[in-house]
C-alpha cells in the first residue's frame, strides 16, 4: 500500500513520528508533502500531490492546521483520513477559556473546524470518549469516526535501572500547564505530603498556568516541589527514569475526561508506576490497581492518598508498572499503532 502523508504537520511530533514509523514498519510505502501552514505554500503542495501516486492520503496532525484536508480533497479521488486527535475550538474556547464562547474568534474557530471534518472519509481521534464528544460537539451526518491510541515510541523510550543516590522519594509531572493537566491539584497533593521529607514533586514544563502556579507556591509555603523548565525529549526520558512515581492528569475539563496524554503511555513504556485522574478515557486501556493506579480528577488529598500508598506499598508500585509495561509492548508500540491504523486504511483504500 502507497499513503499520501500529507499536511503540515511536525515529523518530530510523537504522534507523527509513531504513525509515520509504525506504518513503514508495516510494510507501507510512504510518499511525504509536508508544508507549512502560510496559504502561499498550498498550490505547491497541490500540485505535488498531482505528481505522485497513492492508495490514500492520512492528513498528519498538526495544531496549527487551517485548509489543509480541503486541500487533500481537491487534489484526487482518493480515500482521506484525517487525525484530527484534538479540537482547536474545544482547547482554546472550553479547555483553556482563553477564546470567549461569545467570540467572533469562537465562532472563525468552530465553523472552519466544522467545514475541515466534512471533506475528511474517516476522522481519526485517540479514545472513544473523544470520538463521542466529537459527535456532540460537531453533528455531521454518516461521519466515519475510527480510534488509534497515542503508543511511545519503544526505540527511545526505554526502561533503565538506576541505582538511586539518596532516600528522596521522586514523583514526577511533565507538561504543559493547562488547566487539562490539573497542576493546581498536584501542588494540593504536595501540601498535604509536606511532612513527609522524603517525597519531592519534579515539574517539568511551562504554560498558560505558570505564573499561577508560582504564586500558588508561595501561597501555600510548599518546600517539596522542584520546578525545571521545558527540555529535549531524550532528556525527558532520563528523568522519567529517575523517578519513583510519574503523573498523569487530573484538570476537570471535558477533554480530561477525553484523552490519555503521551505521558501516561511514556510511563507505561518505561515500566513506571502511572497515577492519573479516573476517566472514560483512561479506562479504556487501564484497569486501577492493575497496570495503574487512578484517583478522583480535582482532588489533590486523593492524589495524595495514591501517591503514600504506593510510596509505602512497594510490591503494588512494582506490580502495577511491570503490568503496565507488558500492556505497552502488547499494544502501543510504534508497530501495533501501525498495525492498527493499517487496518484502518484497508477499510477505505
Amino acid at each position: 500500500m502507497q499513503i499520501c502523508y500529507f499536511g503540515s504537520y511536525k515529523r518530530d511530533y510523537s504522534r507523527n513520528s509513531i504513525f509515520l514509523k509504525g506504518l513503514k514498519l508495516n510494510g507501507v510505502e510512504i510518499k511525504e508533502v509536508n508544508f507549512s501552514t502560510n496559504l502561499r505554500n498550498y498550490p505547491k503542495s497541490y500540485f505535488r500531490t498531482l505528481k505522485i501516486q497513492y492508495d490514500a492520503i492520512l492528513v498528519g496532525y498538526s495544531y496549527n492546521r487551517r485548509y489543509e484536508v480541503f486541500l487533500a480533497r481537491l487534489s484526487k479521488k482518493k480515500p482521506i483520513l484525517f487525525d484530527a486527535l484534538i479540537s482547536q475550538y474545544d482547547t482554546q474556547v472550553f479547555d483553556r477559556k482563553i477564546v470567549d464562547i461569545n467570540s467572533l474568534r469562537a465562532k472563525f474557530l468552530y465553523y472552519r473546524e466544522l467545514f475541515t471534518l466534512r471533506f475528511a472519509d474517516c476522522i481519526i481521534l485517540d479514545t472513544n470518549a473523544h470520538i463521542n464528544y466529537f459527535k456532540e460537539l460537531f453533528p455531521l451526518k454518516n461521519k466515519n469516526y475510527e480510534r488509534i491510541f497515542i503508543g511511545a515510541d519503544d526505540s527511545i523510550a526505554v526502561p533503565k535501572n538506576i541505582s538511586k543516590k539518596s532516600n528522596q522519594f521522586c514523583v514526577l509531572f511533565y507538561g504543559s500547564y493547562t488547566p487539562l493537566h490539573g497542576i493546581e491539584y498536584i501542588l494540593k497533593a504536595a501540601k498535604e505530603l509536606q511532612k513527609d521529607k522524603e517525597i519531592v514533586f519534579r515539574l517539568i514544563g511551562k504554560g498558560q498556568m505558570f505564573n499561577y502556579v508560582q504564586k500558588l507556591k508561595k501561597t501555600m509555603k510548599l518546600t517539596n516541589l522542584e520546578f525545571i523548565p521545558p527540555v529535549s525529549y531524550p532528556k525527558l526520558i532520563e528523568y522519567i527514569n529517575i523517578s519513583d512515581i510519574c503523573l498523569g492528569i487530573f484538570g476537570i475539563t471535558r477533554k480530561a475526561a477525553n484523552v490519555i496524554p503521551n505521558k501516561v503511555y511514556d510511563a507505561l513504556a518505561m515500566a513506571k508506576p502511572i497515577i492519573t485522574g479516573d476517566s472514560t478515557a483512561i479506562r479504556e486501556i487501564l484497569t486501577h490497581e492493575v497496570n495503574c493506579l487512578l484517583c478522583k480528577r480535582g482532588n489533590g488529598k486523593s492524589l495524595a492518598e495514591a501517591i503514600i500508598l504506593l510510596k509505602e506499598d512497594n510490591n503494588l508500585r512494582k506490580k502495577i508498572a511491570l503490568n503496565g509495561y507488558y500492556l505497552f509492548k502488547k499494544r502501543f508500540t510504534p508497530k501495533h499503532i501501525g498495525r492498527s491504523l493499517l487496518k484502518i486504511l484497508y477499510k477505505y483504500v
